[in-house]
Formats: structure tokens, C-alpha cells, sequence
């Protein structure tokens, strides 16, 4: 005769109210023996909501007594919470029961994980990780150091999802990321004149003049409505910044790689601008957690777009990069592009142990994609580094690592007004918010951008470096620091 399973039986909103329950092996019988139970043990006449509490399980599992129980496992030591209507009162994060339509292969054990020693994690942030990790297919929600609450969605996660995809996990702006250019400019020709050089950036908001339709053409992009944002880096913590290596750490690796420290180094941070946001509306409307499933002509065209997007906002990084080079009266052919990621989009995984994920990345660089640059903010140190070979177990990061330092306080608590008392007035707080640790100038003209955008608004890039090396994931190749970083100035900038 097969061994019966001794679980506990307990109470949700009351849990000195508890019983044990043996449970044949057959789970068929299941739902009646805890519908007795739940009846004359725990006096619930109408429990609705079962969670499962696996032993050294850092999930719960939730369930109704119509879901298919045989799919799932129990062994003695297992305790069921009971409740009528209420959530599960626990720590531990609630994922719902869900059977994949495509296979009935059952998703339920997502993963939740942090990638955090050193570096501080809002708990908004974290519990936000842990109510993405319910959604249908869920395999895997992993937290960077960087993370930091979004609206609905963390920032600085990656997402691991079967046969599915949720657009709003990637957001508006679809295929933001970083590139970085070796330039022929030597970083002895920037330090000390960063004022003069500084003049000679201007007119960044406004239309590129350049051929738009052939550069379109190059990247096999269509034309659009946003054309005309071509080029443009863009508002919130979008840049363009002139640095100069601080320090090299892997001499031998730097050099094998081609990067010389004598050389000054552009870093563009942009995306997709209007396009993304537009293709996110076209798809979603307001209803954040749309899914589309694998196969489906509504996966087909949202993939479609997205790739577009992607490709758009790669071309955009290199406009940005070329109007940059025309101020500094830089031939574009001589400047080197080193690295150009994404670090907002899905793609199509195969892990380790044979199963296929969507790979949703919201603010989480890619180690599967070779170089990473790892900017701090427009006073601290910028990290260039290089994924190891621990990376390929994707239990531990998803593939990804984080994108920066992270974002440490709302926009809202750093307005003009609140941090003006800070100064003797205006024209100090800008002058003292517009210069860096490193003599390094920030041409923002937006006011309100440049409070919001400040140094201390971001996490310490010291502890995010520090942590993706305690979990083993990067190895820094240098350090540079920021000598000029563009943000926007007014239009009418002449």
C-alpha cells in the first residue's frame, strides 16, 4: 500500500487553528478530504482559496479545489493555509496555480531571485518583483542591484516567461541601451578645456539635418511619424557624456580588446523615443498586464514591431553619436564603436536545461552579448566590463546584469523647490549641480531635468560593481570618469 502524506491543514486569517491531515497518494481524492476537513476542523464552511506551502520552498503556491491537484506534488511535512476570500497572510511570495495552454505543462515555480549584497533595494521594489513572478508562465523574476520601483513593473529585472510575452514588462521605451565609441580625440585634448568644448555641443534637440530617409534605409528601417526624432537623446536619465579612463584594471585584457587609455571614450544612452511608447499603446492600450502567446498573430505583429523598434533605436545611438563627432570636428570613420546593447526587450532564450523563455529585460544589460558598459551617473564612475563564463547558469541572472546604478530617490522628492534650500540661490544651485567630482561639466538647461537627474539621486555604482563581482558575474576591464555629459539645452540655443 502506498505511504499516505501527512500535511498540515491550516487556517489562513486564524493560524493557532490548524489539523493534521493524512492524504492518500492518489490526489484525485484530494479535494474532498480538505473540503471535510476545512469543514469540521477549521469550521470553514465555503473555503475558496487553498495555498501550499512547500518545506524549503520560498513560494506559495495558490489553488482552488477545481485545479488540477495531481499536477502538483505534496510530501509530508506540507502545509495548506485555508481562506474563505483573503490573501495569504505570509511573507512569502503567492504564486496563482496556471496550466500552459500549448502543452499542459504546469508553470508554477517561478523564481525569485535578488542579486543585491551591498547595494540598497527599495522593498517597493522588491515586492513589486514578487507580484510580476505570479503572472501566467512566469519561470523566472531576477532583481539586479540596480533595481529600483517602476510604475507596475520594477526597473532593473530581468524576466524569465514560457511561450508568452508581456509588453509592458519592457515598457514605452523598447530597445534603450548603451553604446560606447573609442575616439580618435586623446583624453589630453578634452581635460582642461571641457568649457570650450562643452560650447561646441549644441542643437541636439532639434531635427537631425543629416540624410534621415537613406540612413533609415541602412538599418532596413521604414519611415514613420517619429522621424523627425531621429538623433535625439531625449529626456529623464537619457545621455550623451565624453569620458576618459580613470584607471585600467585588466591591462592585459584592455589592450588585447583594442581600448587604449590615451583615448578619450563616448557613451550614448538612448532608446527608441516616441516609437516605443507608441508601439507599446498600439498593442496593449492601457491594460499592463497583456500577454500574447507564441503562435498567435497578435505575438506575431507585436514581435514584428518590437524588432523594429529595437533596430530603430540602435540606429538612433548612432545618429546621436555622428552629431556629436560633427561638433567636435571628428571624422565619424575614424571613431571606433566598441559596444552597442540593449537593455530594454525581449528575445527568445534557450536555457541550460532545454526549456525556451521569452527573456524580458526592463533595465538589465545582457552578459550573452559580449562587452557591457555600467554607467554610474553624471558624477561617478563608469565601469566597462566583461560577462564571465559564470553567467551561463541562468538560475543565478537570467543572462543579464544591471544596467546602472539604479535609481535611489523619486523624481518627486528632487524638484527645484525642495532642493533649492540646499543653495544660496537658482543660479548657485545650477552652477553647483551643472560641475562633477571630476571637474566634469552637465549641459542641461531644463531646470527641473538637471535637479531630478542630480548625482545622489542614484544608488553608489561602487557597491552595484561590487556585487555583480561577489556573485561572480563580470570582470572590470576599466574605470573612466565623466568629463562632459549632454543632457538637453533649450531649442532656441544658438
Amino acid at each position: 500500500m502506498a505511504e499516505k502524506i501527512r500535511i498540515n491543514l491550516v487556517h489562513n486569517n486564524n493560524q493557532s487553528i490548524k489539523t493534521l491531515v493524512l492524504l492518500p497518494a492518489t490526489a484525485t481524492a484530494w479535494p474532498d478530504l480538505l473540503l471535510k476537513n476545512c469543514k469540521n476542523k477549521l469550521k470553514l464552511k465555503q473555503p475558496l482559496r487553498f495555498f501550499v506551502k512547500k518545506i524549503n520552498h520560498p513560494h506559495v503556491l495558490e489553488l482552488q479545489l477545481d485545479d488540477a491537484w495531481d499536477s502538483i506534488s505534496l510530501t509530508t511535512g506540507d502545509s495548506i493555509f485555508v481562506s474563505p476570500s483573503q490573501d495569504y497572510i505570509g511573507k512569502e511570495p503567492v504564486i496563482r496555480f496556471s496550466l500552459d495552454n500549448q502543452n499542459d505543462t504546469i508553470i508554477v515555480d517561478a523564481e525569485v531571485r535578488w542579486l543585491d549584497s551591498k547595494s540598497y533595494v527599495d522593498p517597493v521594489a522588491k515586492q513589486q518583483l514578487e507580484q510580476t513572478a505570479t503572472l501566467d508562465g512566469m519561470k523566472f523574476c531576477i532583481g539586479m542591484p540596480d533595481l529600483h520601483a517602476g510604475n507596475q513593473f520594477p526597473i532593473g529585472a530581468v524576466f524569465g516567461v514560457h511561450n508568452q510575452i508581456y509588453p509592458a514588462l519592457i515598457g514605452g521605451d523598447i530597445g534603450c541601451g548603451m553604446s560606447l565609441y573609442q575616439l580618435s580625440l586623446k583624453a589630453k585634448q578634452l581635460l582642461g578645456k571641457q568649457e570650450k568644448i562643452s560650447n561646441r555641443i549644441h542643437n541636439m534637440e532639434g531635427p537631425w539635418e543629416g540624410d534621415i530617409s537613406a540612413t533609415l534605409d541602412s538599418y532596413s528601417l521604414p519611415s514613420t511619424q517619429f522621424d523627425s526624432s531621429l538623433g535625439t537623446i531625449g529626456r529623464g536619465n537619457h545621455f550623451a557624456e565624453l569620458q576618459v579612463i580613470e584607471k585600467v584594471v585588466d591591462r592585459e585584457r584592455f589592450e588585447q580588446l583594442g581600448f587604449n587609455d590615451a583615448n578619450a571614450y563616448l557613451v550614448v544612452h538612448s532608446g527608441s523615443r516616441g516609437l516605443g511608447k507608441y508601439i507599446l499603446e498600439k498593442h496593449t492600450g492601457q491594460d499592463h498586464n497583456t500577454n500574447f502567446t507564441n503562435g498567435t498573430e497578435a505575438f506575431d505583429s507585436y514581435m514584428d514591431d518590437h524588432r523594429m523598434a529595437c533596430e530603430w533605436a540602435r540606429c538612433n545611438r548612432k545618429v546621436i553619436a555622428n552629431r556629436i563627432f560633427s561638433s567636435l570636428n571628428l571624422n565619424a570613420n575614424d571613431q571606433s564603436l566598441s559596444l552597442d546593447i540593449w537593455h530594454n526587450n525581449v528575445e527568445e532564450k534557450q536555457l541550460n536545461d532545454g526549456t525556451t523563455v521569452y527573456l524580458h529585460r526592463k533595465g538589465a544589460a545582457p552578459t550573452d552579448k559580449g562587452l557591457i558598459v555600467i554607467p554610474g551617473s553624471r558624477g561617478t564612475f563608469t565601469y566597462l566590463v566583461e560577462p564571465t563564463s559564470n553567467n551561463v547558469d541562468h538560475q543565478l541572472n537570467g543572462y543579464s546584469v544591471a544596467h546602472g546604478a539604479g535609481r535611489l530617490k523619486p523624481r518627486s522628492k528632487l524638484s527645484s523647490s525642495r532642493q533649492i534650500g540646499k543653495y544660496s540661490d537658482t543660479n548657485d544651485m545650477i552652477q553647483k549641480l551643472t560641475k562633477n567630482q571630476f571637474g566634469g561639466i552637465t549641459i542641461c538647461e531644463d531646470v527641473e531635468l538637471l535637479c531630478e537627474e542630480s548625482t545622489d539621486a542614484y544608488k553608489d555604482i561602487t557597491n552595484v560593481i561590487e556585487d555583480l563581482e561577489q556573485f561572480g558575474l563580470i570582470r572590470v576591464l576599466a574605470i573612466l570618469k565623466p568629463i562632459i555629459t549632454y543632457k538637453m539645452r533649450r531649442q532656441d540655443y544658438s
